[in-house]
């Protein structure tokens, strides 16, 4: 009895120590690919068990986070930017996909209008506070930033009560070059 007792206390920790490893490999492959990026960009690396690793930088509008999440099964690894700096309200934007338009041409539109034609094709469009979003799409410049930013790759564009945020799962290698990583601080600057 007293055997089979250590015996299963072996096993557990055996599979903690397994179960911690691979999350520590992960973390260090992610820290690899994160560093030529705190130089680029003039930040610090920060690791953190609910937010993955992130490079953090403070300028004159708030903190802003370029950060990866390793993923797993049933999550796929993320690359992120967030502003902790937030619009105010909510906000959810992504591009128009088959089931949004097949629900749009039977007369039923499952997000906001912007005003603009052009954009509404392209995008879905969701907020609660359907005042200060159209004040924000109202500005051909935020329009022509979120849409700079799907054409850089992003997959969808979010903002809450502490922050906004705009990432792609799935991530290619590009997405960790200086030139990628350059232009998208710059467009994802210019949302306000």
């Amino acid at each position: 009895m007293d055997q089979d007792l250590l015996i299963s206390i072996g096993i557990v920790v055996l599979s903690v120590a397994i179960g911690v490893g691979v999350v520590m490999f992960k973390y260090s492959r992610m820290k690899k690919k994160l560093g030529p990026l705190m130089n680029w960009i003039g930040g610090e690396i920060i690791t953190s068990l609910w937010h993955g690793m992130y490079v953090k930088k403070t300028d004159e509008k708030g903190e802003i986070r370029f950060g990866l999440t390793p993923g797993s099964r049933n999550r796929p690894p993320m690359l992120y930017l967030d502003r902790l700096t937030p619009l105010g309200f909510d906000l959810y934007v992504v591009k128009n996909n088959f089931l949004s338009r097949g629900i749009s041409s039977i007369g039923l539109r499952p997000g906001m209008k912007t005003g603009d034609p052009v954009f509404d094709e392209k995008y879905l469009v969701r907020s609660r506070d359907k005042i200060h979003a159209d004040n924000f799409f109202n500005d051909a410049r935020n329009r022509e930033t979120v849409d700079a930013l799907f054409v850089q790759g992003f997959d969808h564009l979010t903002s809450d009560k502490k922050r906004l945020r705009v990432c792609r799962r799935r991530y290619p290698k590009q997405f960790l070059e200086q030139g990628w990583v350059m232009k998208s601080m710059e467009l994802f600057g210019r949302l306000t």
